[in-house]
């Protein structure tokens, strides 16, 4: 988006909203008036463009340091993105889409930040969908947040982690309540 005269990315969801400047820098506190962006595009509560600079995309899009769209970077996601997450080489997705580049997700999945190619890296959810993902400490899992009650068909309410690289959900079982 661009806002008073500032282009940004915005990683919203109901419960919080993130923006960052084009060097990757947050800037989320710099602009209060956006904090209900995620409360306004939760569940398609606004319609996103499809087009950016011209060029059709599918609700996820790469830009080169200077703000414009990245050539030859094409993912596309059958529903909306909710959180993102470079570790390494690689960008991890997650959200309420179903499909990444015409593959089952479910919710998650993982592409190469530099071409956008999905990877095999595959981690099913059921009973809702994943809101936010995040580097566990000592960095070769990803927690995983969100209204799901099983990851990886194992029992998880709201919360768990699987592996960074095969995506193998891993034996922590957060005790985790939502009234």
């Amino acid at each position: 988006f661009k806002w008073d005269g500032v282009r940004a990315l915005a990683v919203a969801a109901a419960e919080r909203t993130r923006l960052y400047a084009r060097s990757g820098a947050e800037i989320t506190k710099a602009y209060p008036e956006l904090a209900c962006l995620g409360a306004a595009l939760a569940d398609g509560g606004l319609t996103v463009r499809t087009t950016i600079d011209g060029a059709a995309r599918s609700r996820i899009a790469a830009v080169d340091a200077g703000g414009d769209l990245r050539s030859g970077w094409e993912v596309s996601a059958s529903a909306g993105v909710r959180d993102l997450l470079v570790v390494g080489p690689d960008l991890y997705l997650a959200g309420r889409f179903g499909t990444v580049n015409g593959q089952s997700r479910g919710g998650l999945a993982k592409v190469t930040a530099a071409t956008g190619a999905l990877s095999s890296w595959r981690v099913i959810t059921a009973g809702g969908r994943p809101w936010s993902i995040h580097p566990a400490p000592g960095g070769t899992d990803l927690l995983i947040g969100g209204s799901f009650t099983s990851l990886g068909g194992q029992p998880r309410s709201f919360l768990g982690s699987a592996s960074l690289e095969g995506g193998d959900v891993t034996a922590w079982v957060p005790q985790v309540a939502c009234d």
